[in-house]
């Protein structure tokens, strides 16, 4: 059984949160390697502003808080972008950001924040949100969110967020829907791999399929119970859990890197997807920015509009 230590980095003791409530997780440890020479390991995307004055992280934060108060907002990252955090989300605690000491992918990181809420509220809902995403529905985004939490908690689920697909896109990952749970709401059947065009077509024409968004939420409980059951190594070494920076740097040292979609989310049997329908991208990469912006109409600074054309040219894309 796990058992905790309360308190701070600092030895002082936390105060519990209320009972059930949701609480925000947002990544933002990647290092943007793809958007070259704009985005480099010192100041990668999540931190870059594309579209007005807010970098993807603080736009994904003030999304978020509509939702979640940022008492219940965490910011998982790695050590080297602690700084850069605090920075840009000031209103943020020292506490509400996780620094990873060393890359090991999203099962660690989730896992141990996941701990850490689950001190604070022992039935908390937590909901992962990466940091770099660009959503244009914000109200429509909100109203999924909270019904997403309200399906977590009641049906005991790892709830998904599935994009309804507006056009064939071989850019992204895919949800394809299984039996039906209530209005807007299905299990997951599978998770299928980025397609190629003409499968991604057959996924538009179909329209059982979903894009993957990446954010998904679940009840604290019922994702520690997954961790035990297929990644039993990893929970192991969150058996003893100490609030502490000798803890957090031993355990990243320790843990294998690996993906909690592969290491756990894709093997449970304790899934739900959520159709959304607000708008949605992942810009990932060059292209995807460049199709972005011809898709929406945004308009981009014009020194960076100059660098994206450079990059596709240098890539052989018109």
């Amino acid at each position: 059984m796990l058992r905790a230590i309360v308190h701070n980095m600092n030895g002082d003791r936390i105060p519990m949160e209320p009972d059930g409530a949701l609480h925000a997780v947002i990544l933002a440890g990647g290092e943007g390697t793809r958007f070259h020479p704009l985005s480099t390991r010192d100041r990668p995307k999540q931190f870059l502003s594309f579209f007005g004055k807010e970098s993807f992280l603080q736009q994904t934060f003030e999304r978020v808080k509509c939702v979640v108060p940022p008492e219940r907002c965490y910011v998982m990252t790695n050590v080297r972008y602690t700084s850069l955090v605090k920075e840009q989300l000031p209103e943020l605690s020292s506490f509400h950001i996780v620094s990873e000491y060393e890359k090991k992918n999203t099962a660690p990181a989730i896992a141990y924040v996941t701990r850490l809420i689950q001190d604070r509220d022992p039935h908390a809902v937590i909901a992962i949100f990466p940091s770099d995403h660009m959503i244009d529905d914000p109200e429509v985004f909100q109203k999924t969110i909270r019904k997403a939490a309200l399906v977590a908690k009641e049906y005991q689920r790892i709830v998904t967020i599935g994009i309804a697909p507006t056009w064939a896109s071989p850019e992204y990952g895919y949800i394809q829907r299984g039996h039906f749970l209530e209005p807007e709401v299905n299990t997951v059947c599978a998770f299928h791999e980025k397609p190629d065009q003409k499968t991604a077509e057959q996924y538009l024409h179909e329209k059982e399929y979903f894009w993957n968004s990446g954010m998904f939420l679940f009840p604290a409980n019922l994702m520690l119970q997954e961790i035990r059951a297929f990644l039993p190594e990893l929970y192991a070494l969150l058996s003893v859990f100490e609030l502490n920076q000798h803890f957090l740097e031993t355990y990243f040292k320790k843990v294998e890197s690996l993906s909690l979609d592969y290491g756990v989310i894709e093997k449970s049997s304790h899934l739900a997807m959520i159709e959304a329908n607000f708008s949605w991208s992942d810009i990932g990469t060059w292209k995807g920015l460049n199709d972005y912006v011809r898709r929406t109409g945004r308009v981009l600074d014009t020194s960076l509009e100059r660098m994206m054309l450079e990059q596709l040219a240098r890539e052989g894309i018109a």
